[in-house]
């Protein structure tokens, strides 16, 4: 079985996801959270100051580091098992999409979400003679008060939706690739991808497997 490495991005996924989970184990008395959700122009006013345009501008730079496919499992087979290859990342933002959201009502037994800024788009990674090794949509977001960073921690099911170059050789009840994807400084990119496996044991039991499936980091 693979172990899920550590890394800075992975305890950030895990919080975030936490937090956008808001009830899986919500007591009978617990209320969900509910959100005033405000679209946003690009020369309004963030709660840290800035402008959407501003901050958009600078997630939008093409950032040159190095990919790593990785490396085929027992459950997982990977086209270009552990390839490493310089690249180029870069996120495409979709104007129409940039918001504010704002927890309003709720929430009593959960944690709630903070003024949080979002924005969808698409994330491309390229090599240098311009071929894409990966294309996918997500949703990048700045909680303010929280990690002082736009960040996305993004789930793709079925894993076709994230790669053709993914084939399962397994079987699972659930399966799914999810992804932790950081502007270090609010400048240097790192993104890294996993695999996800789990099926039920039991009825209150179960199991599952965790493979890193790629990862960039910018360079330094």
């Amino acid at each position: 079985m693979n172990v899920l490495r550590t890394s800075v991005l992975v305890p950030l996924a895990s919080l975030v996801l936490m937090r956008q989970t808001l009830c899986t184990s919500c007591l009978p008395d617990d209320e969900p959270c509910e959100y005033d959700l405000v679209p946003l122009a690009a020369d309004d006013e963030t709660p840290w100051g800035t402008t959407p345009a501003a901050d958009i501008a600078t997630l939008e730079l093409s950032q040159h580091g190095t990919w790593r496919w990785g490396e085929s499992t027992e459950y997982l087979d990977i086209d270009q098992s552990g390839f490493e290859l310089p690249a180029w990342a870069s996120f495409v933002h979709d104007p129409e999409t940039v918001r504010y959201s704002e927890h309003v009502d709720g929430g009593r037994g959960v944690a709630c979400n903070g003024p949080t800024v979002s924005v969808d788009g698409t994330l491309t990674i390229s090599s240098e003679a311009d071929e894409v090794i990966l294309s996918v949509p997500l949703t990048v977001l700045r909680e303010f008060g929280s990690v002082q960073t736009y960040l996305s921690t993004p789930q793709y099911s079925p894993i076709s939706s994230f790669s053709a170059a993914l084939s399962e050789k397994a079987k699972f009840d659930m399966t799914q690739v999810f992804g932790s994807m950081i502007w270090i400084d609010g400048v240097r990119l790192q993104i890294e991808f996993f695999y996800h496996g789990q099926s039920m044991l039991s009825e209150t039991t179960g199991g599952g497997v965790f493979t890193l499936v790629g990862k960039f980091e910018g360079d330094e």
